[in-house]
C-alpha cells in the first residue's frame, strides 16, 4: 500500500462569487494551493532543476496475470523527483479519479526555464494520444496574480510506475511484453513526429507505465522542440546540446548529436528507442559511457567504426573518426542472448549509426517483429502539426512577455476545459 502524507489545510478562500474555492495545504514544508475538489493523498517527490527521475524506496512486486498484463503491488512509498518541480498525488473528489499534480516552482527565475515550461505546457495542450501524457487540467493564477505569479500547477493522469523501474526489477519480461512496450513507444513517436515535434530526451525514466494493463505514456517534454523544415532551427537545437552535456545520463543520446552538434533530426528519438529496446533484454543500459568521448567510443565498440562517415557533419569529429581503425559491428544476438532474430533485425536498424538509414517510427512499427501488435489505423490517424509561431514572437524574449503568454495559455485552457465539461 502507499504511505500517505497527512495534509493540513492552511487557508481557504473564495475569489469572487462564482470562482472556484482554493485551499492552501502545507505538506512537509511545501505549500500547495489547489481547488477544493482535489484532495491530496501523498507526496510523490521533488528536486531542483528540470529533468524527471523516479526513485523507488520500496519493494515492487509483480504478478503476471496474462502474457501481456502485469499487476503491481506497492509495499512502501514511491518518490518521483523532478527538478524545480514538486509532485503530489491527489484525488478528484468529483470523479474519484487519482491524479498527479505537478507544481512548477520559481517558474520565472530564469528566462530559459520560463521558455521551457511554456513550451512544455503548449505541447501538453496540443497532444492528444494514448501513448503521450495528457493534461487533465490546470490551476491558473487568479486575476490579481497575473503580473507576479511564480508557480504553475498542472493536473495529469496518475501513472503507477516507470519503464525504468520495470527493467530494473526481477520480473521476467516475455517477448509479448517487449513487443507491446516497443510498439506503444513507436506509436507515440510516430504521432509526435507527424506533429513536427522531437522529444530529444527519451529514456526509460521518461516513460510512465500502468501496471494493470502495461500501457505506457511518454512524458517529460522539457527538452522537446517543435520544428519546421522551412525555418532555421539551428539556434533552437543548441540548448539541447548544452543541457544534455550537463546531465549524468547520456546513455540514450544518438551518435549524430555527439558527432554533428546541432545538425540532426527526429531520428535521434529512434536511436533512443533502440537503446530502450535493447535494455528490455539486457536489463541495464547498453551504452554506459562516462562522458561524451567514452560514450561514442563505446557506441563504435558495439556498432563498429563505419567506412561511410558522411553522416558526421562536424569537420573535427569527422577527422577524428576517420583516423580510427575500421572495425565491424558486433552481433546483437551474442550481446543479447535472449533476443530472437526478428527482434535483433529491428534493433540493428534502430541502432544504425547513419541516421539517414535509420527507420522512421512508422517504418519501425511495420517491422515483422511487431506484426502481432500492428494496426493500420495507428499509422493513419489525423495529426495536427504543432504551431511553433510563438517561438518567434518578440515577447518570448522577456520574462514579462513569457509570463503574459503563460497566463493566457492557462486561462484559455481552463475556460475551454470548463466549457467542454459542461457540454458533456
Amino acid at each position: 500500500m502507499y504511505v500517505c502524507v497527512a495534509c493540513f489545510p492552511m487557508t481557504a478562500f473564495i475569489v469572487g462569487k462564482k470562482s472556484k474555492k482554493k485551499i492552501a495545504y502545507r505538506i512537509n514544508g511545501e505549500k500547495f494551493v489547489l481547488y477544493d475538489y482535489y484532495q491530496p493523498v501523498k507526496k510523490l517527490g521533488q528536486g531542483a532543476y528540470a529533468v524527471v527521475m523516479y526513485v523507488a524506496i520500496f519493494t515492487l512486486s509483480f504478478v503476471l496475470v496474462s502474457p501481456l498484463f502485469l499487476l503491481f503491488h506497492d509495499t512502501g512509498m514511491y518518490i518521483c523527483m523532478d527538478v524545480c518541480n514538486t509532485h503530489r498525488e491527489a484525488v478528484d473528489t468529483r470523479t474519484g479519479q487519482k491524479v498527479a499534480i505537478k507544481k512548477n516552482k520559481d517558474v520565472f527565475g530564469a528566462l530559459s526555464d520560463a521558455k521551457r515550461i511554456l513550451r512544455e505546457i503548449k505541447l501538453l495542450l496540443h497532444f492528444n494520444h494514448e501513448n503521450i501524457i495528457s493534461l487533465l487540467g490546470v490551476i491558473p493564477p487568479d486575476t490579481y496574480e497575473q503580473d507576479d505569479f511564480k508557480e504553475v500547477y498542472l493536473i495529469m493522469p496518475r501513472m503507477e510506475t516507470t519503464l525504468s523501474r520495470i527493467i530494473r526489477s526481477k520480473q521476467v519480461l516475455t517477448e509479448k511484453h517487449r513487443q507491446y512496450f516497443v510498439y506503444q513507444l513507436l506509436r507515440g513517436l510516430k504521432y509526435m513526429h507527424d506533429a513536427g515535434v522531437w522529444h530529444r530526451d527519451l529514456k526509460p525514466e521518461n516513460i510512465l507505465v500502468n501496471g494493470s494493463d502495461c500501457r505506457l505514456k511518454i512524458t517529460d517534454f522539457g527538452l522537446a522542440r517543435g520544428v519546421s523544415k522551412d525555418s532555421n532551427v539551428d539556434a533552437k537545437l543548441t540548448e539541447y546540446v548544452t543541457n544534455i552535456q550537463s546531465q549524468k545520463k547520456k546513455r540514450y543520446r544518438a551518435p549524430e548529436v555527439i558527432c554533428s552538434s546541432r545538425q540532426y533530426d527526429e531520428k535521434v528519438d529512434l536511436w533512443s528507442a533502440g537503446c530502450i529496446m535493447a535494455e528490455l533484454y539486457y536489463r541495464k543500459p547498453l551504452f554506459r559511457g562516462t562522458n561524451h568521448i567514452d560514450q561514442i567510443n563505446l557506441i563504435f565498440s558495439y556498432r563498429g567504426v563505419p567506412d561511410d562517415i558522411e553522416w558526421i557533419k562536424t569537420s573535427d569529429a569527422k577527422k577524428w573518426v576517420g583516423r580510427m581503425q575500421r572495425k565491424p559491428k558486433q552481433d546483437l544476438s551474442k550481446l543479447l542472448p535472449d533476443i530472437c532474430p526478428e527482434a535483433a533485425e529491428l534493433l540493428d536498424q534502430l541502432l544504425e549509426l547513419d541516421p539517414t538509414k535509420r527507420p522512421s517510427a512508422a517504418g519501425a512499427m511495420r517491422h515483422a517483429w511487431l506484426k502481432p501488435m500492428y494496426r493500420e489505423k495507428d499509422e493513419h490517424r489525423p495529426v495536427e502539426v504543432f504551431d511553433l509561431s510563438f517561438e518567434f514572437e518578440r515577447q518570448i524574449n522577456t520574462l514579462f512577455g513569457v509570463r503574459h503568454m503563460m497566463y493566457e495559455e492557462l486561462i484559455t485552457f481552463s475556460k475551454n476545459h470548463k466549457d467542454k465539461n459542461k457540454q458533456t
